[in-house]
């Protein structure tokens, strides 16, 4: 069969073999203890992280593309959203538009999430109809080449209620502080509390409670991670999301989220998606 000719030509027999614990079936281990008898397996976990925590050129095409995909599908999404179109109508439109775009896959299902559901950021779209001056909590993007874009944005239908539209703007100005906190040699907690000070002096600190950002690349969580206690410093070709939030129980929430690529002189944002309050 292939894998036992594969172990062969490799000659894995009583060798070290290096995998992704998250990624390797249970079945492929069980054949490479068959057919490669006395082979260890280790976790490489670590050493893959290191490596792809840093983007070439190449890869930082691969996500500007995802993410041109994202925001033309969600633009034209935006536009077709209405009262009483459900979450997932919305969602599975959503979908539509970012193949048509020429997305690849999703890099991961697209979430749309609206008043009080928008108020929780691990929510998942329903069959609850949308209301107008609901907040509408959009998260998705596309992979191209395996590279994954993720972006968030917050919208409403008409215009939102006065706490709910200040929330919006404490979210506008932490996102920015943590952009403009993204530079080398800032570690990555620094770049988590520039946008959570904003939030806390706001009043709204104890409605913030999921860390700044993650990684992205290949993966669509990976390290950095933006939270409080990584002293990790930031070094040119790191990409990773900025994506602040607050979420008010029975009310809404506000997430605004952003690509970031830390440069030589600084840090860019690949996301161009406008972050002023959009009504639909």
């Amino acid at each position: 069969m292939a894998f036992q000719r594969a172990c062969a030509a490799l000659e894995l027999a009583e060798s070290m073999v290096g995998v992704e614990e998250q990624r390797m079936r249970l079945l492929e281990a069980r054949l490479l203890e068959r057919y490669a008898p006395g082979c260890q397996l280790l976790p490489v976990e670590e050493v893959m992280a290191e490596l792809r925590m840093r983007k070439d050129e190449h890869e930082i095409a691969q996500m500007r593309r995802a993410i041109t995909i994202t925001e033309t599908a969600l633009q034209a999404t935006m536009r077709q959203i209405e009262v009483l179109m459900t979450e997932q109508a919305v969602a599975a439109l959503l979908k539509v538009e970012m193949l048509k775009a020429g997305g690849e896959e999703m890099s991961f299902p697209p979430v749309v999430v609206a008043g009080p559901n928008s108020a929780s950021p691990h929510s998942t779209s329903s069959d609850r109809p949308i209301l107008a001056g609901d907040t509408i909590v959009v998260d998705c993007g596309v992979t191209v080449g395996g590279y994954a874009a993720d972006i968030t944005r917050t919208f409403a239908i008409g215009g939102l209620a006065p706490e709910m539209a200040r929330i919006y703007e404490v979210v506008r100005a932490a996102n920015a502080a943590g952009r403009m906190a993204v530079r080398p040699g800032v570690s990555a907690e620094e770049v988590d509390w520039a946008a959570r000070v904003v939030i806390e002096e706001a009043g709204y600190g104890e409605y913030f409670f999921h860390r700044t950002g993650h990684g992205l690349g290949l993966e669509i969580h990976e390290p950095p991670y933006i939270v409080a206690g990584n002293k990790q410093g930031l070094e040119p070709g790191m990409t990773f999301t900025v994506e602040p939030g607050i979420y008010l129980p029975g009310q809404g929430g506000v997430r605004i989220e952003d690509d970031v690529l830390v440069t030589p002189g600084g840090a860019e944002s690949l996301t161009t998606f406008p972050r002023e309050f959009m009504s639909l």
